[in-house]
């Protein structure tokens, strides 16, 4: 269905037996319903959508199809009625037989002299897509993990780095109050942050030591190397930013590009903490895995330094808690 289909004046058209003309010879959903909720038509689309039939439809107002007496919270249609404007929305609608579909919702307005009168829905299930992109992020999340078991198996210290700092990236997000639909961009920066290693040398990688000065500016050039890595593909092209910036510190002294406190995107400032928590957590050549109380002590150091203090305050949260514990290893 079509925008200018959606946005008809219906004011100007000759009124419902019209619209069921119209409502039979559509492949969309298409309900009428007046002030009260009281549905006045259904076309065959829609009672195959929802698994009821014409009848048991009209014979209702909308929301008792749902079990519920009362019109829902934040009701769209109650909208179109009070602004005369047309909304679009998305609903989780539980059909006959208790499966769910999700359905995108054009509900528009019916006007007599002015006034809003009925509203017209346009239904489209959305349901599939929605599975299926569900089904692709999944795939998308496959090939991260192999990815990173690659860069694991070429750095002896990244063994699990790549999904501790996943894990704990996560954890952080949620603290914060991270909606969870931004989750997956999240996953997959923390999953991809070190990804512009495999074009760092064996011997520097592995190195049982500090670095040498020339050594680190050919590990710092991992960062925006990654972020062209992973730029290459549309669906994580805004990912990139968030790998390049990962070893950004708040005061500014950090790499590539010097940013400091806001000027630094939020995901990178919390990849930042949790690589640092795993550096410090995890066990080296030259030093030994430092305990919870050590790293407690340094992110309280670090609070406006290295770390975004927000973030710093969220880490000394969790680690009173036991929700990092299989991170550090305790």
């Amino acid at each position: 269905m079509t925008d200018s289909v959606f946005n008809l004046d219906f004011e100007k058209i000759a009124g419902e037996k019209l619209l069921q003309l119209m409502g039979e010879r559509t492949p969309t959903s298409i309900a009428l319903l007046d002030r009260n909720y009281n549905v006045h038509y259904v076309n065959d689309r829609l009672a195959s959508t929802l698994a009821f039939s014409k009848d048991e439809i009209c014979s209702k107002r909308c929301f008792e199809l749902t079990g519920k007496d009362r019109p829902c919270p934040g009701c769209m249609m109650a909208k179109v009625f009070e602004s005369g404007e047309k909304v679009v929305s998305m609903r989780r609608q539980t059909r006959k037989d208790g499966s769910a579909v999700v359905l995108e919702i054009h509900d528009v307005p019916v006007k007599k002299n002015g006034r809003v009168e009925k509203v017209i829905e346009f239904l489209v299930d959305k349901t599939r897509i929605l599975e299926y992109r569900d089904r692709l992020e999944q795939d998308f999340l496959s090939l991260i993990d192999i990815l990173a078991q690659l860069l694991d198996s070429k750095d002896a210290y990244t063994a699990r780095h790549s999904r501790c700092v996943r894990d704990v990236s996560l954890a952080l997000a949620r603290k914060l109050g991270m909606p969870r639909e931004e989750e997956f961009r999240m996953e997959v920066a923390g999953m991809l942050h070190d990804i512009g290693k495999v074009g760092v040398p064996w011997d520097i990688l592995n190195k049982p030591g500090r670095l040498t000065d020339e050594e680190f500016e050919i590990i710092k050039v991992h960062s925006p190397r990654g972020a062209e890595m992973v730029a290459r593909l549309d669906r994580f092209r805004d990912i990139g930013p968030i790998i390049r910036s990962h070893h950004e510190r708040y005061d500014g002294k950090g790499y590539p590009d010097g940013l400091k406190g806001e000027d630094i995107l939020w995901e990178a400032r919390i990849i930042s903490a949790a690589d640092a928590f795993h550096a410090m957590a995890s066990r080296r050549s030259y030093k030994d895995a430092r305990d919870r109380e050590y790293i407690k002590a340094e992110f309280l150091r670090g609070s406006g330094g290295q770390f975004d203090p927000r973030i710093a305050q969220a880490m000394l949260e969790l680690l009173d808690t036991e929700e990092l514990s299989d991170a550090g290893g305790w």
